[in-house]
């Protein structure tokens, strides 16, 4: 079980999944019970540059995202939120291959502020407004949310939610490896 670590462009990038546990951080029980490992996001030294993952083209060009996958998300700018007075928020679109849809792949997926202590939280769209901000999210590819541009890939929509501007590392957990994706919130 190794760890891939990727970085992401310096716009702002958002991991954001499906639903998840409470605020309280509570651990994952059922199916997703397997996949709560220990967090391996290391702070910073003091100083020291964030690593930004970089993005890369999906489905032939038709999107970009980051991570080697198979799931990747794709970021928006952090902008301050108005639903959530007090938090930097970046909408993001995750996207998985057509073989997904039908083949189950579940994710978990949690966060760390790396350059000091910030909390991240995370929010299923699209009903903003009757989901709950949670400290950790699931992704299950056979639940697509919508559709982008002319894809046929899995996707669905999420926010991710930070209190400051920063370096924040987000860990995925999937059924047998682990990989990491660090990105930067800057507010646009």
């Amino acid at each position: 079980m190794g760890l891939r670590t990727v970085v992401l462009a310096p716009i702002g990038i958002a991991l954001t999944l499906l639903s998840g546990t409470g605020a309280t951080g509570a651990p994952s029980t059922g199916p997703w019970a397997s996949r709560h490992r220990p967090l391996r996001l290391e702070p910073l030294a003091a100083g020291a540059r964030c690593p930004v993952s970089r993005p890369h083209p999906l489905d032939h060009g038709r999107l970009g995202g980051a991570g080697p996958g198979p799931i990747h998300p794709m970021p928006s700018p952090f902008t301050a939120s108005d639903r959530h007075p007090g938090w930097l928020a970046s909408k993001t679109i995750w996207a998985w291959p057509v073989r997904l849809k039908t083949h189950r792949e579940r994710v978990l997926v949690r966060g760390r502020r790396l350059d000091r202590r910030g909390p991240v939280r995370f929010q299923l769209g699209p009903a903003w407004d009757t989901t709950t901000r949670t400290t950790e999210l699931h992704i299950d590819t056979t639940r697509t949310v919508g559709s982008f541009s002319n894809s046929r890939w899995g996707t669905t929509v999420t926010l991710l939610l930070v209190r400051a501007p920063g370096c924040y590392g987000l860990q995925l957990d999937f059924a047998r490896h682990t990989e990491t994706i660090v990105i930067r919130a800057t507010p646009r």
